[in-house]
């Protein structure tokens, strides 16, 4: 995944970059790593002890000047970036809420701040996607994935790697 990740955010050249559900940092990390030295990754994790071990994981992996940490849901955060004015300005945006079933209305606001040829990966879109399980948040990547695959604004790939991603441009 942080392979991946690195991978497109070199090759789209990114600049500014969005992180929804930081975690310990390991996504942002990988992103910040692979651009250059100007390059901005705005996070959100709403959990305050993983936001502070993301802090620190920056810190050791020497990129803390890259990125920004805000401790707020990543709904709240793409609302304030969109009120802000950063409609269409975003190069590449990394989904990993924890809440999956908010994928579709994150997926809208996604849209509303990457400009056109930006990327948008989703993390976890393949695990769920088994007819087999029809439980939890499952039936509604199901949903989400088809959406997506039906979007005409995006040409996306959902990618077998780990619980499966998917990259929209």
């Amino acid at each position: 995944q942080g392979r991946v990740l690195s991978t497109l955010a070199r090759a789209v050249d990114a600049r500014k970059m969005i992180d929804i559900g930081t975690f310990t940092g390991y996504s942002s990390i990988a992103m910040a790593l692979a651009t250059a030295d100007d390059a901005k990754v705005i996070c959100c994790e709403p959990d305050a002890k993983y936001a502070r071990h993301a802090r620190d994981w920056w810190v050791k992996a020497g990129c803390a000047s890259k990125m920004e940490m805000h401790e707020t849901d990543g709904e709240s955060l793409l609302s304030q970036l969109l009120a802000q004015g950063g409609a269409g300005t975003y190069d590449m945006i990394f989904v990993d809420a924890g809440e999956r079933e908010r994928y579709t209305t994150l997926h809208e606001q996604c849209m509303q701040l990457v400009h056109v040829g930006g990327v948008i990966v989703y993390y976890d879109t393949l695990w769920p996607a088994d007819r087999v399980l029809q439980h939890s948040y499952y039936p509604s990547m199901r949903d989400f994935n088809f959406a997506l695959a039906n979007d005409p604004r995006v040409l996306s790939s959902l990618v077998p790697l780990s619980y499966g991603i998917t990259i929209a441009i």
